[in-house]
C-alpha cells in the first residue's frame, strides 16, 4: 500500500481489528526511517470515526489498514 499518495486527501480508512471507519483529511504522511518502530503510518484529522472525538489527529500505520479510499473534499 504507497500511503504518500493520499497525503493532503481527505480519505476513509477502515482499520483491520478491530473494523472501524474513519474519515478526515489526511494531515501527515511518516516514512518508516522516523518512527521508531519502523512502521509507515499516516495521521488524519478525524471528522467522522468509532473512538475519537471530531477533530482529534490519529495516526494509523500501514500494517493496521484494511483499506484506505480518497474522498471528495467536503
Amino acid at each position: 500500500m504507497d500511503l504518500k499518495k493520499y497525503a493532503g486527501k481527505r480519505v476513509k480508512i477502515t482499520t483491520k481489528n478491530p473494523t472501524a471507519v474513519f474519515i478526515g483529511p489526511l494531515d501527515d504522511y511518516i516514512w518508516p526511517e522516523d518512527n521508531e518502530n519502523g512502521k509507515e503510518s499516516v495521521i488524519i484529522v478525524c471528522e467522522e470515526g468509532s473512538y475519537f472525538a471530531k477533530g482529534t489527529s490519529v495516526e494509523f500505520y500501514e500494517s493496521d489498514i484494511d483499506k484506505i479510499e480518497i474522498l471528495e473534499k467536503k
